[in-house]
């Protein structure tokens, strides 16, 4: 008891004499703290713990450290990823003294696990006391406490799927190409995974065929996997997303289900500690997805985009530049075309001057909307920027796109309201 106290003093006496900063600098510059101060550095936290926050931080003091078994302090060390699931476990997002951690009993970390406050004895979180509490920073709050404490470690994707008993033609596929080290490694995936059933219903010289040829299957199963954790809710709200072999699934809905390619998700939103698993009725194949669809300037013509189409064709810039990849094309309306003052049709009338208008409408790559919502800027294939700026809809050129991931046999169009002009 006493040595806790003559520890508060000595804390609480560092901190007065440093005057009010962030919680990073608080705790760089607190002596009894520089284990912590160092695995912040280590996980790269340290730029979120001297951010605008607030949050509130229960900091362990080196002792609390020091009393862990050696291997688990160097398993912490050698594995960053685990470190900062650690770390993000001992922060809540907001400012809350302990006057307020007192009247709840739990929190939400950053982790997204709870956090248990227990108020029998003094406030205990999660079973570590709080040694000194409510050092005040500029960005939030520090709680000290006494012991380290570990997040509730929830299996990764490839156990989930061991786990559930009905997927293990995917596991084995996974094991014999290589593609189990993905979903074993960092990130977080969200995966469309066929049951054994599923692989059942292929005929067996299709399986065969598969099992001798590992880099079609691992295409296959790449095919079933998309980069980040999204419930079905999320998934669909975004009618289209790419795998990680770089293809797209389309998203649709089958009343009373769900399910991408015209599958059916027979088991949804499975967590799992590194993304999320579905489980689905039919092994898909990518190339059914885009082969079977019209070209760029086939479907806006089907979708009454006629003008943007006739141009294209006549230009022949998507015949010219999409055999070897896919585009990205933003196709005014026909309003857009026939509103345009006679002043400024002048493009229309000269062939290198509206090849140059529909370059800068185009991107030499293909990009769904999600990609475009995280990309400030993209080069058209002009070699001049289009600048992208999420509103109401997402702007390009402040020119608000109307109707997104129309998917062709060459790429995918965008619908936009007017032409673009440069910025």
């Amino acid at each position: 008891m006493m040595r806790n106290l003559i520890f508060v003093i000595l804390i609480l006496s560092s901190v007065i004499s440093l005057g009010q900063e962030d919680i990073l600098k608080t705790i760089n510059e607190t002596e009894e703290l520089s284990i912590v101060a160092s695995y912040i550095q280590l996980s790269g936290l340290d730029q979120t713990l001297s951010g605008k926050g607030p949050f509130t931080f229960f900091a362990p003091t080196d002792s609390a450290f020091m009393k862990l078994p050696e291997l688990t302090r160097a398993d912490l060390i050698n594995d960053v990823v685990r470190l900062q699931r650690v770390l993000k476990y001992h922060i809540i997002q907001g400012k809350f003294s302990s006057s307020i951690i007192v009247q709840r009993p739990n929190f939400v970390t950053l982790l997204g696990q709870p956090l248990s406050v227990d108020t029998k004895g003094g406030i205990k979180v999660d079973g570590s006391s709080i040694l000194v509490r409510d050092i005040e920073a500029t960005n939030g709050v520090i709680h000290i406490i006494d012991t380290v404490i570990f997040p509730h470690e929830e299996p990764d994707i490839v156990q989930v799927m061991r786990n559930t008993g009905i997927l293990d033609t995917a596991v084995f596929s996974l094991e014999e190409t290589g593609v189990i080290d993905i979903l074993k490694g960092e990130g977080l995936y969200t995966v469309f995974m066929p049951s054994d059933v599923a692989f059942a219903r292929l005929p067996p010289e299709t399986m065969e065929n598969l099992f001798r040829d590992p880099a079609r299957l691992s295409d296959i199963l790449l095919f079933h996997i998309v980069e980040g954790s999204f419930s079905v809710e999320e998934l669909f709200e975004r009618g289209s997303i790419r795998s990680l072999l770089g293809e797209t699934i389309v998203l649709g809905t089958t009343p009373p289900r769900i399910g991408p390619q015209k599958t059916v998700v027979i088991l949804s939103d499975i967590e799992a500690s590194n993304g999320m698993i579905n489980i689905v009725d039919h092994v898909m194949f990518h190339e059914d997805s885009r082969t079977k669809l019209s070209t760029i300037e086939e479907t806006l013509k089907a979708n009454e985009i006629d003008i943007m189409a006739e141009l294209l064709k006549k230009t022949g810039i998507c015949s010219e530049l999409s055999e070897n990849k896919r585009l990205t094309v933003f196709a005014p309306t026909n309003e857009a075309f026939l509103e345009l003052k006679e002043s400024d049709k002048a493009f229309l009338y000269s062939a290198n001057e509206l090849r140059k208008v529909l370059e800068y409408h185009t991107l030499p790559n293909e990009y769904l909307l999600s990609e475009l919502k995280i990309s400030n800027m993209l080069l058209s294939l002009i070699g001049k920027p289009l600048y992208f700026e999420m509103k109401e809809d997402l702007l390009v050129n402040s020119i608000p796109i109307v109707e997104s991931d129309i998917l062709c046999s060459n790429g995918v169009i965008h619908i936009i309201e007017s032409l673009l002009v440069t910025k």
